[in-house]
């Protein structure tokens, strides 16, 4: 029968299973076991700070990804912000400016027809008609380009939040894909909202595993080898102080031989 020894006390509200006996002395059983299991217990404490490492360095460098998102969105507002204006005056003066010609072009009209002493009222209203039709004509132009500035301006400025949530996205998505659930960090995903595990705590789940796994291993040999060359924990040397008692121990230990 194998005997298990127990290496660590257990953590706070774990079971701590079978009763088990305190690891044997060094001597009883081959270091090359004390060896390897401190050499993998090091490796996965190596593997736990390199992940602690890579985690602090992703999150900068998310939040410095989410920065110049930031500041990209804000810029291209504000310089759509600053066209809209800017147009918006250039519109005005447009028609001021058309309201002003054809005023100059009324009047050097009438100048004209004056001093060539033509006073019909038919002939200077049908002038002016064509005047007004012409200002409108100019009018409706200046207007229809300041409606397809504005158009611009608004779909413009709608491709820039869809930008800036695409990139998001992907920039959110590359984080949790990768640090999700690291040191309880929980990220959730832009798509379902769910939280999201990533392939480092991942990574160091399975480490964690694979050195849990080798540490009771370690155990198992010492506990094999110690009772193999007659060692016997004190914790489970029976009560009966007697020789034969403690033989039939020792051989229930090494299996019954």
């Amino acid at each position: 029968m194998m005997v298990g020894y127990m290496t660590g006390a257990p953590q706070k509200g774990q079971d701590p299973g079978p009763a088990t006996a305190p690891a044997p002395p060094p001597g009883t059983y081959d270091p090359g076991i004390d060896y390897n299991a401190g050499a993998s217990e090091r490796g996965y404490q190596n593997t736990f700070d390199d992940a602690a490492t890579l985690f602090e360095r992703g999150r900068e460098d998310y939040n410095l990804g989410v920065g110049d998102l930031d500041r990209s969105r804000g810029r291209s507002l504000a310089d759509l912000l600053t066209g809209q204006f800017r147009e918006q005056q250039d519109y005005e003066t447009g028609i001021a400016e058309n309201q002003r010609q054809f005023g100059i072009l009324g009047r050097q009209q009438n100048e004209r027809a004056a001093q060539q002493g033509i006073q019909s009222q038919g002939i200077l209203g049908q002038a002016a008609r064509v005047r007004m039709d012409n200002q409108n004509r100019e009018h409706g132009r200046i207007d229809q380009q300041h409606l397809r500035n504005i158009d611009d301006t608004n779909t413009a400025r709608t491709r820039v939040g869809e930008d800036y949530s695409t990139a998001r996205q992907r920039l959110d998505l590359g984080f949790g894909r990768e640090f999700g659930g690291f040191r309880g960090n929980q990220f959730n995903s832009p798509l379902t909202g769910q939280p999201m595990v990533g392939s480092l705590l991942t990574q160091l789940t399975r480490a964690g595993t694979e050195n849990n796994a080798f540490q009771t291993y370690s155990a198992g040999q010492r506990a094999s080898q110690a009772a193999q060359n007659g060692y016997v924990s004190p914790s489970l040397m029976p009560a009966s102080p007697s020789a034969d008692a403690a033989r039939e121990f020792q051989r229930r230990l090494r299996g019954g031989r």
